[in-house]
Formats: structure tokens, C-alpha cells, sequence
């Protein structure tokens, strides 16, 4: 497939759910780039899908987004029959982990919502298992989880307030601090244009507070060895309690996944 059509098809899906650059963007004259592996997953890994039966329900709807997430990484890379077959597989597993969330859970409608999101992108997927010369776009919505403590008796159209952009500042700044204080890492370079999307959405006065990795060695103070040593595959890659999840992410999903308790009205 021809580099430009797959650079296209890449941005879409990415810039959807799991917008990242791929290291391979950067010349190779960089150590990250020529060290990278390829996004292709080893076939093994198909059985490192999470176990359903083992898995208690508040992890669920998490390990669902973890695994849609995966699914979305691979396809960047997708060439071949068992490249596409692991994406299925993927999207199979999220499906059956969202399907699992009882209705007492607080992520129970937004479960519902991605459904037919996650089962559209499965059926796609398969297409493309049996198709491999098409381009590979798959439109994937962010993720978007049920804030706690709902108030259903009052319609949104009520709700919504005329926030200064002071005040949507202050609130950027109050999750990039809080996102400091349990020492999350944002590994990026410079010439990712998702990378430069990302600190947009926090603004320059919250996104100081990040504490941003440059993984480029030509890029402002580099630390490439800290890239290396968490075997950073793409760009932009965060780095949540110990987990990571590559792609750009909405400032609710940062806040949802970190586990920030504050205000999620960042005006986005």
C-alpha cells in the first residue's frame, strides 16, 4: 500500500480513539525511530486476551478500553491475514467485557453506547481480514466514561454554564497537577503533530506541570534512554499508574484513567 494512503488512513483512526504518531515518522538518524519494533503484535499475544470469567467487574469496562485501544494500535500496522486476525480477536474480547458489566455499574451506559461502536469497528476489522489491499480506516469515537455522581432529573440543556476561559484554564491546571502528583510520564517528540495536539488541549500554563518526555535526540533536553528503557513503540505514549496507553487522549479520558476526582468540565 502505498506510504501516503497509509499515513491518511493511520491519522483517522488515531485521531479518533488512539491518536499516535508512530516512530517510524522520525528519520534515521533517530536511535528511537531505528530501534522502534514494528506495531505488529506476535501471534502468541492472541492468548493474552483478558480472562472474562476472572476478571472483577470494576476492572471490566477499563480492561475493554485497554483492549479497544490495542486493537486500534495494531491496525496501524496491519499487513497481513493473522495481522487483521488479531485485531478481530481484540475487538471480540472488548465486546464480550463490555457485554459483562452489570447494570449496578456506574460505566453500564457508556458500555451500551460503545457497543455498536466497538461491533462496527469488529465487523470492519473482518472485511479487512478478507480484503487486505483496501485502506485501513477505521473510524473509532473516543471514549467517553459516565462521570460519577449523575444527576438525571435535570436536562443538560440546563446545565451547561457560560465558563470563563480563565475558569477552564484553572481546571486544566487542577488535572495537569493532578496528573504531577502521581508522576505521570508523556512521552513524545517534537515532530509528532499528536504530540503538539495534546498539549493544546491542556494550554501551555497547565501543560508545564506534565511531565514530558522528549524521545527524539534532536529535540529540546531529549531523554531517549527513559523511551528506550519503557519500550515506547509510538507517539504520543502516557504513562498512568504503571500502565501505559499510546495515542493522544481526551482530557476526560486522562482524568478517568488517572483517576482524578475533580471537576471534568474542561470545556472541550
Amino acid at each position: 500500500m502505498p506510504k501516503s494512503i497509509r499515513f491518511a488512513a493511520v491519522s483517522v483512526i488515531l485521531l479518533a480513539l488512539t491518536t499516535a504518531c508512530s516512530s517510524s515518522e522520525s528519520s534515521q538518524n533517530t536511535p528511537i525511530a531505528s530501534t522502534s519494533p514494528k506495531l505488529t503484535a506476535p501471534k502468541a499475544s492472541i492468548a493474552a486476551s483478558p480472562k472474562l470469567s476472572s476478571t472483577p467487574q470494576p476492572e471490566r469496562f477499563q480492561d475493554a478500553v485497554d483492549t479497544a485501544i490495542s486493537a486500534a494500535t495494531i491496525t496501524q500496522s496491519a499487513e497481513s491475514k493473522d495481522d487483521w486476525n488479531l485485531v478481530v480477536n481484540r475487538w471480540e474480547t472488548a465486546i464480550k467485557l463490555l457485554k459483562t458489566l452489570p447494570k449496578s455499574s456506574p460505566n453500564y451506559p457508556t458500555a451500551q453506547k460503545k457497543l455498536p461502536e466497538y461491533q462496527r469497528n469488529l465487523a470492519y476489522a473482518q472485511q479487512q481480514e478478507k480484503n487486505l489491499f483496501s485502506p485501513k480506516i477505521m473510524a473509532v469515537a473516543p471514549l467517553e466514561v459516565a462521570p460519577a455522581n449523575l444527576t438525571p432529573s435535570t436536562p443538560k440543556a440546563t446545565k451547561v454554564s457560560r465558563q470563563t476561559s480563565a475558569s477552564i484554564r484553572e481546571k486544566k491546571v487542577a488535572l495537569a497537577n493532578h496528573l504531577k502528583r502521581i508522576n505521570a510520564k508523556f512521552y513524545a517528540t517534537f515532530w509528532c503533530p499528536y504530540c503538539n495536539k495534546q498539549k493544546e488541549m491542556f494550554g501551555e500554563q497547565a501543560f508545564r506541570q506534565i511531565n514530558y518526555i522528549e524521545c527524539d535526540p534532536r529535540g529540546n533536553n531529549p531523554r531517549p534512554n527513559l523511551c528506550q528503557k519503557a519500550k515506547i513503540r509510538g507517539f504520543p505514549t502516557w504513562e498512568l499508574n504503571n500502565r501505559q496507553y499510546p495515542g493522544m487522549l481526551s482530557l476526560e479520558e486522562l482524568a478517568t484513567l488517572s483517576g482524578y476526582q475533580g471537576d471534568r468540565n474542561f470545556g472541550n
